[in-house]
This record gives structure tokens, sequence and C-alpha cells, in this order.
């Protein structure tokens, strides 16, 4: 089975040439066959797409669609049923890459790090199947709603994308619509996110803080309306 390595990109062409500078293509027993970039409609579109080979596809929106619904185009345009989504400025931990590299897929499953280096640790959940209920339970704590707004995840196409149709746009444009898209994942019967243990890729620490879901008092008012979703299914 081969599996896309998948970016989105908003602005982001700084990090998005330090991820092709990585060699994805040579690791340890890989079957990374290519690499998909999504532009949201930025001004760095036009740096990154000279990039753009037989192996390097490079993609960009006719109009800002969000950072939700730019990842979800991004799926659309992988080539294969696995798909390693990653957020342009966060960096794949190369030497656990064989931690979900040896796991036994399922499409009902989301596979997730347990660590992003250096400020988040998600060690409390290693090795487990985490279900709706779980996620319920656990859901005013500090540290699920950071786990669930993590979005570097291991996910199954065809799944992934039926669950997209889904989507309220109006939780799409706020820095809290990976924890949305996991409400939705998690109320389908039967899918699960699987937390692998000493899977971790380095995580970039913005200063705008851009990806905050805490400092912005919008994005803070959007998380209590995920929160309550979660809470009154």
């Amino acid at each position: 089975m081969n599996y896309s390595l998948a970016f989105t990109s908003y602005k982001s062409f700084k990090y998005i040439k330090k991820q092709l500078e990585l060699d994805y293509f040579n690791l340890s027993d890989n079957r990374i066959d290519e690499i998909v970039i999504q532009d949201d409609c930025s001004s760095d579109y036009s740096l990154i797409q000279p990039y753009a080979n037989e192996r390097i596809k490079v993609f960009q929106n006719a109009e800002n669609l969000s950072p939700l619904l730019n990842r979800v185009k991004l799926v659309e345009n992988c080539k294969n049923n696995m798909v390693l989504l990653m957020d342009s400025d966060n960096f794949l931990d190369i030497d656990s890459f064989s931690k979900i590299n040896n796991c036994e897929y399922k499409d009902n499953v989301i596979y997730c790090p347990d660590y992003a280096k250096p400020a988040f640790k998600f060690k409390e959940f290693s090795n487990l199947e985490i279900n709706f209920s779980f996620a319920k339970e656990q859901i005013n704590t500090l540290g699920m709603q950071i786990f669930l707004n993590n979005g570097n995840y291991f996910v199954p196409k065809k799944a992934y994308l039926e669950v997209a149709k889904n989507i309220d746009v109006k939780f799409a444009h706020f820095a809290v619509d990976v924890i949305y898209f996991n409400y939705l994942w998690l109320k389908e019967a039967g899918n699960k996110l699987k937390c692998v243990k000493d899977y971790e890729y380095d995580h970039t620490l913005r200063s705008d803080g851009y990806y905050s879901i805490n400092e912005n008092p919008r994005t803070q008012k959007k998380l209590m309306e995920v929160i309550e979703l979660y809470l009154n299914l």
C-alpha cells in the first residue's frame, strides 16, 4: 500500500520550502509515492508551483475556502487511500515514522501522534482507540481539546471525504476546525481515533498564535460551541 504525504498551505512558502528539502521519498521501508500541496488562494502559490513534478503535485483553490475546506480539497487531490496530513509548518519525525508505517490500517480509524514536540504530549492516550464516548468524557480537559484539534493525522481518504460531506461551514474558518471535524468523525458509528505510541512530529510554535485555540476571543467562543456539540449528542 502506498501513501500520500499532504500539506495545506496559506502564505506558507517558507515552511513548504523546508518540507521539500527533506527526502520523504527515501524513508526506511517507505511507501510515500507522492507529495500533495493545496494552497488556499494565497500569493505564495507562485513560489510553490515551480516545485511541481511527477511526484510533487501542487494545487491552488480559485478562492479562499478556509482551513478545513482546504484540507478536504487536499485529500480529494491525493491518489492513495491512506493520506498523511500535515500542516505546512510541522515536520514529520523521521525516526518515529515506522510506528505509523507498521499500523494495520482500518477504514474507520484515523491514526494520531502522541507527541507534538516540543510542547504537546498526549502520552496518556498512547495506544488507545478513542471513540465518541471517551472524547465526550474528556472534552472539558485542555489535553483532550488540544489532542482533538491536532490534525496532523493519517487518514483513510474515502471515509474522511464521506464524513466531510456533513461539514457546517460556520466552523470551517476558525482554529477549531479540526476538533469540529473530529466531532463529525467520531459521531459516526464505529469511527475512532487511534493514538499511536511513540509516533511524533516537530511542531512549530508560531509567534502570532494563529493556530491557538485559547488566545483569540472569537475562536474561544467557537470552541465553546464545538464543545457543546460533543456534550449534547
